[in-house]
């Protein structure tokens, strides 16, 4: 068993916590975020992992983008959401908002770090 203690980003941004290595060979990297309301997530064009990404709100709200697309969808304290390896995305920061993430990793991204497209 591993484990490993959450740690948040101050005053804001992304914090990879650490890696575990699964049989299979693929990565899972978990980490935690702190955003201010109003923030763009990433800042311009949108995001894109080689791996899948999952996502705990545990404070605050946001309105996801999913491939160039305005969903409308938003994503409140006490929610989880999965995005699928290579999907884009993005989310406006509606409230300051702390998450825990998860990316399990299926290609050889690098350091966790994701693409960014425009």
């Amino acid at each position: 068993m591993e484990k490993l203690a959450l740690a948040w980003p101050d005053p804001e941004g992304v914090k990879e916590l650490g890696t575990f290595l699964l049989p299979s060979g693929e990565r899972v990297i978990l980490g935690t975020a702190r955003f201010p309301q109003g923030r763009l997530i990433p800042e311009r064009g949108f995001s894109l992992h080689q791996g899948s990404e999952l996502s705990l709100l545990l404070e605050g709200s946001l309105e996801v983008e999913v491939e160039g697309r305005e969903t409308g969808d938003i994503i409140r304290a006490g929610e989880v959401t999965f995005i699928p390896a290579g999907v884009p995305h993005r989310a406006k920061v509606l409230q300051p908002t702390l998450l825990v993430w998860v990316w399990i990793e299926t290609g050889r991204e690098e350091d966790g770090q994701a693409d960014i497209v425009d």
